[in-house]
């Protein structure tokens, strides 16, 4: 259902199909009319739908779900960070779900905050609440969020703030 239905908005964004196909046409170095650049496009729109319903299957699972469904590897490597004192920050590529691999971390006991864009209207109450429900402190992108990274790395707590399965 993800994968037609973000075919589907490809097709049918005109504006956001024209959009994608000169980001990723620059970023490939070919012509916007290349079959690849399309093809590319087109399966950036089909994850954007597999992490959709990501998004909106997260909001229905247990704490216990989120880590039952998830790994990662290299954990020791964020655990070494935090163990300095100051926080850390990860820099995480467009690749899956954000939102899912966010609240699994926060899920483990991992202190996590992430800078997002603001939703229209009602929607961003939802969706900041659905990030929220395992810990998911969400910093709004815009002038403040410096200050809210600041903030966040100045108030967590040196590693988890309890005990995890590895």
């Amino acid at each position: 259902m993800a994968t037609p239905g973000g075919t589907a908005w490809y097709w049918m964004s005109r504006g956001q199909r024209r959009a994608a196909l000169d980001n990723y046409a620059a970023a490939l170095g070919r012509d916007k009319s290349d079959p690849e650049v399309a093809r590319v496009a087109r399966r950036a729109f089909q994850n954007y739908g597999r992490m959709l319903m990501d998004f909106v299957l997260m909001g229905s699972l247990s704490r216990e779900e989120v880590v039952e469904r998830n790994s990662a590897e290299g954990r020791k490597h964020l655990d070494a960070a935090l163990e300095l004192g100051r926080g850390a920050i990860m820099a995480v590529p467009h690749m899956g779900s954000w939102d899912m691999a966010g609240s699994y971390a926060a899920a483990l006991g991992y202190p996590i905050s992430a800078v997002a864009e603001r939703f229209p209207g009602s929607l961003n109450d939802a969706v900041v609440r659905t990030r929220n429900k395992f810990g998911l402190q969400v910093i709004m992108l815009g002038r403040a969020a410096v200050r809210g990274i600041t903030d966040a790395l100045r108030s967590r707590p040196r590693s988890r703030s309890r005990p995890a399965p590895r």
